[in-house]
């Protein structure tokens, strides 16, 4: 299936655009059947207020964020030969760097970390990610390497380039790093999307120790404004269940 085209189904299955469309659905059917239709309106603004709880995203996040931070004595144990970074989206033109396609700053929390990593381990890193979209603009592997040298003054010593996805991302991966006889890594991604990547890492024949950064789901006391429906919490509902559902596509995808 063409990658413009499942990030247009992926777009329609996830909310809020599935929970329009559910209302859009309703409304219709309520012109000939109107409990019917008004019931269904009922269902999808309910669904949406659920998941716009703070309460329900960080509980569907805890569902992913099954790794945990990474302790020096993992570290230590680890015995890994390189540290991978994952891409996480380009920002095709950034006015503050001159209309300049840029990494987004997802991605630079991801750097961030990866290079503290590679200062106490002294491991070389591996850059991952390529140009799903957007053909007339640099790889991301290029922009993080630009960012890596411009920002912490370290320079990654691969860069793959040519992956669309993290099944991608992976398989790419592996068929740079097996020529080197390299097969014990430490990946470096969001917590919340640890649990696809060590899959499919692993599944092309990686020893992975993850590396998680930037939770969502760490312990927290109830307030008030847990149980009051905000737009953050349903963006991390929506990437939770992204999560999940990428995990079911690759599943059938590449298994």
């Amino acid at each position: 299936m063409d990658i413009f085209l499942i990030y247009i189904v992926k777009a329609l299955i996830l909310p809020p655009a599935s929970l329009i469309l559910l209302a859009v659905c309703g409304l219709l059917i309520s012109k000939k059947r109107q409990k019917l239709g008004n019931n269904i309106i009922v269902i999808s603004l309910l669904l949406l207020c659920i998941l716009s709880l703070p309460l329900v995203s960080t509980f569907l996040a805890s569902i992913q964020e099954v790794h945990k931070a990474l302790t020096a004595k993992q570290l230590e144990q680890s015995n890994a030969q390189v540290i991978i970074v994952l891409g996480g989206g380009i920002s095709a033109s950034a006015p503050e760097y001159g209309n300049q396609a840029t990494i987004k700053n997802k991605v630079f929390d991801r750097l961030r970390y990866t290079v503290r990593l590679s200062k106490q381990t002294g491991l070389p890193v591996l850059a991952t990610g390529g140009n799903v979209l957007e053909e007339d603009i640099p790889s991301e592997a290029k922009l993080i390497q630009d960012t890596l040298t411009n920002d912490f003054h370290i320079k990654a010593k691969w860069l793959e380039d040519k992956s669309r996805n993290t099944a991608e991302n992976a398989q790419f991966s592996y068929n740079i790093l097996a020529k080197e006889k390299i097969s014990r890594i430490i990946l470096v991604t969001h917590a919340l999307h640890m649990a696809r990547a060590v899959e499919q890492f692993q599944k092309v024949g990686f020893i992975v120790t993850p590396a998680p950064t930037t939770f969502h789901s760490y312990p927290i006391q109830l307030t008030a404004l847990d149980f009051i429906p905000s737009a953050n919490a349903l963006r991390l509902s929506t990437l939770a269940l992204h999560e999940q559902l990428g995990r079911w596509w690759y599943r059938l995808r590449y298994s």
